[in-house]
């Protein structure tokens, strides 16, 4: 026969079941942990300070997602460099990479794209303020460019020529770094170069150089400027909810906000 102590336990445990929501039993266990590879070597995008904290644009990203997703719960893995993203994701070892991994088909045959871009920088003209006479591709032809030898852009570039021999435009190869390039258009050397967008705002940041920008509405010939992230086959489920919070970040001006940070003007896609 039970004390009157024995029932007073068991009224205080019934009535405390009572209060305790079913979600708040389950919600350890609905926690999905996604480790996320990235290279650390992506200047402003993905990197490692001083002190041995990670930093950048993508990190600020995968850290905002990890605030508002409730259910879900990132670990940060520097993976060393890029070529170890996709490994990692076969093995299991990463549920989540990123670092500005554009659309390939190759890869989409192997692995799931967030269809959300978070990051562009197409390729477009870089002329001095006071140029006036170039304002297209086709007002290259007989001007003098630089650009990079064995670069996607110099193929790009010969492309152009092959189709336009009767006025081509007067190329000009070096080894030489994309800062470096438009240091060589300032001076006056050469007309125009052709270069990643973004790296014209790390070079108004890190050197001051000022140059105007001419769109080139072709340039997905030369590469398909939008950065996605990437996951394995089947994480369908995680992938919509990254999307739908991206969406989010990027309709309430959130991802422009850290792209901000991180460059002199806003690389997030608009469309």
């Amino acid at each position: 026969m039970k004390t009157k102590f024995e029932f007073l336990l068991l009224f205080v445990l019934v009535v405390s079941l009572l209060f305790i929501s079913p979600n708040s039993i389950k919600a350890s266990d609905e926690i999905t942990h996604v480790v996320y590879g990235f290279p650390g070597t992506a200047a402003r995008l993905n990197f490692v300070n001083n002190d041995g904290t990670y930093d950048g644009y993508e990190i600020d990203i995968i850290r905002e997602l990890d605030k508002r997703l409730d259910d879900v719960e990132f670990e940060l893995y520097m993976a060393g460099e890029f070529s170890a993203l996709t490994p990692g994701l076969d093995s299991g070892k990463f549920q989540m990479v990123g670092s500005n991994i554009t659309w390939k088909q190759e890869r989409a045959d192997n692995y799931l794209y967030s269809t959300v871009s978070y990051f562009t920088s197409p390729y477009v003209i870089g002329v001095r303020e006071d140029e006036e006479s170039i304002k297209s591709i086709d007002d290259l032809q007989g001007k003098n460019v630089l650009t990079i030898t064995g670069t996607a852009t110099a193929l790009f570039l010969e492309k152009y020529n092959e189709a336009h021999p009767e006025n081509p435009i007067v190329l000009y190869y070096g080894d030489l770094n994309a800062l470096d390039v438009m240091a060589q258009v300032l001076s006056g050397r050469f007309d125009a170069c052709i270069q990643n967008k973004a790296d014209f705002a790390i070079a108004e940041e890190e050197r001051d150089y000022k140059l105007k920008i001419i769109e080139i509405p072709n340039s997905d010939e030369i590469q398909i400027p939008f950065g996605y992230f990437l996951f394995p086959k089947g994480a369908d489920d995680l992938q919509q909810k990254i999307d739908a919070v991206l969406m989010e970040m990027k309709e309430d001006g959130t991802l422009s906000e850290l792209c901000l940070k991180y460059f002199a003007m806003d690389l997030v896609p608009q469309e």
